[in-house]
């Protein structure tokens, strides 16, 4: 091995929260070897989904629970209003989202806000989709689809009759929304000849040459028209109507409370101005005043879209035809059959059909960002807010909707099968550089409610942070009670229907975890700050031509070889105006290193050309499969395909392209190129560790290397300089002391736990105040360490013989012969403090009062979950671990020093560490290393406590049976033994 896999310094001298608004901001001088991450601003901490149950609040609880988010240190609330659990009627006109109890609420946050130095954001309307009350599915503000009602006619025959209808119900008519009433309005009536012989059939087979629009022949409510001689023939009747869509939360609750009045509040058209002044309007004359107003420029928060789970059979909105036709150059009528999706579908001339549909969701996404995003960032900006959205669950494209606005944001429970989905939306964000935050809905663990960790939330946040994502709002904190809670408190998604405890947990001081949340909020606070600092670097553009956010790469390799890679699409690059600088595609950008082309067989000659372009500037370009020799849109000529397949045949005359058969071919093909990648492994597969980048400036890096299990290995990282380890538990920046820079990649050796990352920052002009090693361990079997002095150490925790090779062009040969053997403590005395219902089965208000009661301490011989400890089985809260041992430092022999490691096994919860009555900082929940207590133990008897606080799972299996009773209990508590591992360690610089 290179040199040692593992580096640990010693033990951590900072406890205070210390946290990276900046990394270019220094807080140590220039003579230190130890540094500090910087201070982070509120607005760089993770946020929290603010849950009310509609206007059922109060004002003073509103105020104690926004200063609880903020003493936690976590930066933001974002107030919703989700009712999922509530099955009884609450009177909208008092309890309405908008209604004055609502309203006054949303002051108080404010206020409490301003003086906890925390900020608030706010959702667009409850619940989601976005709906506002007032209007009908007739009303031109509201939703809208494309429908179709169809019958056959035989070959000469007459019809003289009605229009055929709509067979397919509206779509927003649901059990939870059973009476939708909204009025088809005629757009066309087209015919084709067809073989089909039902009209009913779910595939009608038409010939494409046939089709005729025939929509003159409809007079005074009546179609007269004679089919040709030569076939049977199929009338379509093709109609815009509204969905009638509510919010979705009727879709398991068919008893939810009304949420505004009047109810319901159909969802807006999300492609028209008209959706988006018909919200404005209502905030306009309902919620905003004055003092919120001025309220809402202090708290430079965020106007929140969530989800797009829009219920259409097809998109459509009044003006859509005049759009197209503005936009593609042609009329959409005459195709009209090749998109309708509701009752059947038509397939004709397949190619025609694909090219229609490509601009037809090309014009939804123009839609959908000029007329709603615009005009709502407008109104957002006019509020001293910044516009946040989840761009997606639709069909267009997801990475130019994320570059428009100023926050885009994923989730870890939709994009948890399809990661590569955040590195869809990363590219939008990268390509367009207006903002460096990805924000992430995280935390939404479906049947996890009350049985998540602060570790398991935080191994999300690794996962997702090495996909691109920069800024966490975790689902969720709700309001204390709602009329139908039961202990431990309202929380929105618990109950989900009959049956399922939901997808979300309930944080806040109702969990006994909230003892630690500072932990969990200082690491996040930490993290998001350096991941939105610099700028982004990124190896690999994999162009994209799928819509939404359904991109991936299949094949593991590309990962496997370190390479990095996000997903713009043709026309993110074209409005972005994408260009080649030094090799580099969008040099003040993401400085991607090639460009792949995975099995695309249609591009517009447009973006053939610029592909080309890119090529002949020196740009290295891989194409999986066969090139493109189609072009993607009916507006552009069918002579442009000659144009595209040259554009290709000069791009693979280039010597730096090449053309390959398959996804897993293509890292050798990048290598090939002299594209390197910017983390080589040691390790031959790596599936389960990701690296991304931020560039600090030019050389200068942070590499943040997540793995989902435990590795130990050499690393490379891509450039020269002096490594630094950057501990997001304590904000302690310190030299590596063991690395070997070699054709311009530099080896360190790391160590990382299940679902953790070492960050490491990599440069020579490092923006933490460390001085750089002058001389340093180049390959050791030992371990290297540096102190606060940059003296240079070998350390080892087993007796033998240690050599160094070092940066002199000299070796080094320790020898420890006096470590003395690990101990683990042989019993443990712990103390329950149990948390219980107040008030057994009460509903409402108050049914979120807990009572902790101390239990008899029990004396443990061996460590194990508490379900498995008489008196325990159904226990949840807090519990405190002691313990004594006798620990020695005395010196084994001149030069050399003696320290102690404590080493955690399993811990189920979240935790902390007192020895001899002080609290040591630093502890790491992934256990990707052991803490150093040197400076902690002393001579003889140390007493030891360990405080574990855990989910409530166990104890809601016995207060919520018909829930939690039927599931298994869960692991809580100290799991694995604790011992304690002596070090030695001798300078050898």
């Amino acid at each position: 091995m290179l040199v040692s896999p593992r580096l640990w310094c010693l033990a951590p001298f900072l406890s205070h929260v210390a946290n990276a608004a900046s990394v270019h901001r220094s807080v140590m001088t220039a003579e230190k070897w130890r540094g500090e991450l910087s201070v982070p601003s509120s607005y760089d901490a993770p946020r929290f989904r603010y849950w009310w149950p509609g206007g059922w609040i109060d004002p003073a609880v509103v105020k104690d629970e926004v200063e609880a988010i903020a003493l936690a240190g976590f930066g933001s609330a974002e107030i919703c209003d989700v009712r999922d659990s509530i099955t009884v009627p609450m009177d909208p006109d008092v309890y309405g989202w908008g209604q004055a109890r609502w309203n006054e609420g949303v002051l108080t946050a404010y206020q409490a806000a301003h003086e906890n130095d925390v900020h608030i954001d706010l959702t667009l309307g409850p619940h989601w989709p976005t709906g506002v009350p007032g209007y009908t599915p007739d009303s031109v503000e509201t939703a809208t689809e494309l429908v179709h009602g169809q019958f056959l006619l035989q070959p000469g025959n007459k019809y003289l009759g009605s229009l055929p209808v709509p067979v397919a119900d509206p779509s927003g008519q649901t059990s939870g929304n059973p009476n939708v009433t909204a009025t088809p309005q005629l757009i066309a009536v087209l015919a084709a000849k067809t073989s089909a012989t039902s009209a009913n059939a779910s595939t009608i087979a038409i010939d494409h040459s046939t089709i005729m629009d025939i929509s003159k022949s409809h007079k005074n409510g009546k179609l007269t028209w004679t089919a040709p001689h030569d076939g049977r023939y199929i009338v379509v009747a093709i109609y815009s109507r509204g969905t009638g869509q509510i919010q979705n939360m009727y879709d398991l609750n068919t008893s939810g409370p009304l949420l505004t009045s009047p109810s319901p509040a159909f969802i807006v058209d999300h492609l028209s101005v008209a959706g988006v002044e018909a919200t404005t309007k209502y905030w306009d004359e309902h919620i905003l005043t004055d003092e919120l107003r001025s309220l809402m420029k202090d708290s430079q928060g965020s106007l929140f879209e969530d989800s797009l789970e829009l219920k259409l059979t097809q998109y459509w909105t009044p003006k859509f035809i005049q759009e197209f036709k503005s936009r593609r150059r042609y009329d959409l009528t005459p195709y009209l059959l090749y998109v309708l999706k509701d009752t059947n579908t038509f397939t004709g001339d397949s190619d025609i059909a694909r090219m229609v549909e490509y601009d037809f969701y090309s014009t939804v996404t123009d839609l959908y960002i000029d007329n709603r995003l615009t005009h709502l960032k407008k109104f957002a900006h006019s509020l001293g807010l910044k516009l946040r959205v989840q761009p997606y669950t639709a069909t267009f494209d997801s990475s130019r909707a994320a570059a428009f606005v100023d926050i885009p944001e994923g989730e870890s429970l939709g994009f948890e099968s399809t990661p590569d989905s955040f590195r869809v939306l990363a590219a939008g964000r990268d390509v367009a550089g207006k903002t460096t935050i990805l924000s992430n809905e995280i935390g939404a663990y479906q049947g996890k409610a009350y049985g998540v960790t602060w570790s398991f939330l935080l191994g999300t946040a690794n996962y997702d942070a090495s996909l691109g994502v920069s800024q966490n709002i975790i689902h969720g904190f709700p309001y204390s009670d709602s009329p139908t809670s039961l202990w431990p408190g309202f929380a929105p998604f618990t109950p989900l229907g009959t049956s399922s405890n939901g997808f979300a947990d309930a944080w806040g001081p109702r969990q006994p975890q909230w003892l630690h949340a500072r932990k969990a909020s200082n690491y996040l606070a930490r993290s998001q700050a350096l991941l939105q600092s610099g700028s982004p670097s990124v190896d690999i553009a994999v162009l994209n031509l799928d819509w939404g956010i359904t991109a991936t790469w299949e094949d593991t390799g590309l990962n496997d070889a370190g390479y990095s890679y996000q997903f713009p699409t043709p026309e993110l690059f074209t409005e972005y105006s994408a260009s080649v600088k030094n090799r580099r595609l969008i040099y003040d950008g993401p400085r991607y290193k090639a460009l792949v082309l995975n099995n695309v067989t249609a591009l517009n000659v447009e973006s053939a050309q610029q592909v080309l372009s890119w090529a002949k500037a020196g740009l290295p370009v891989v194409l999986v499969g066969s090139a493109p020799s189609q072009t993607q849109s009916l507006s552009t000529s069918r002579e442009t395909r000659s144009r595209i397949a040259s554009a290709f045949k000069s791009l693979l005359a280039l010597k730096n392209t090449r053309q390959v058969s398959s996804e897993g071919e293509a890292p050798t093909a990048l290598q090939s190129l002299g594209v390197e990648p910017l983390i080589r492994y040691t390790v031959s597969t790596n599936a389960s560790t990701i690296t991304t980048r931020r560039g600090v400036q030019d050389n200068e890096y942070i590499y943040w290397i997540y793995s989902s299990s435990r590795t130990s290995q050499t690393v490379y990282l891509e450039g020269e300089g002096f490594p630094l380890r950057l501990n997001l538990w304590t904000g302690e920046v310190s030299p590596i002391a063991s690395f070997k820079t070699t054709n311009g990649y530099t080896a360190v050796n790391v160590t990382i736990g299940e679902n953790s990352v070492e960050v490491i920052y990599l440069g020579r002009e490092n923006p933490y105040g460390v001085k750089n090693l002058s001389r340093h361990i180049i390959a050791t079997d030992g371990d290297g360490m540096t102190d606060e002095a940059g003296k240079v150490y070998v350390r080892a925790t087993k007796n033998g013989e240690y050599s160094a090779q070092l940066s002199t062009d000299k070796s080094a040969t320790v020898r420890f012969d006096s470590i003395p053997s690990p101990i683990t403590p042989k019993t443990w005395t712990l103390t329950v403090e149990d948390w219980s219902p107040a008030i057994a089965n009460t509903t409402g208000r108050d049914s979120s009062r807990t009572d902790k009661s101390t239990l008899e301490p029990i004396t443990l011989n061996k460590l194990c979950s508490w379900h498995n400890i008489s008196g325990l089985e159904y226990a949840s809260g807090v519990g405190v671990y002691q313990t004594t041992v006798n620990l020695t430092l005395t010196e084994p022999k001149k030069g050399q020093s003696l320290g102690v490691y404590i080493n955690f096994g399993d811990v189920e919860g979240s935790w902390d560490l007192n020895m001899n009555g002080k609290e040591v900082p630093g502890e790491d929940y992934f256990a990707s290393a052991p803490l150093d207590v040197t400076s902690y133990v002393r001579d003889g008897e140390n007493v030891i406590k360990i405080t574990v606080a855990t989910t409530l799972w166990n104890k809601l299996r016995k207060m919520w049976p018909g829930l939690y009773g039927t599931l298994d209990p869960e692991e809580i508590g100290l799991l694995g033994a604790v011992n304690f591992t002596y070090y030695a360690q001798e300078q050898v610089l």
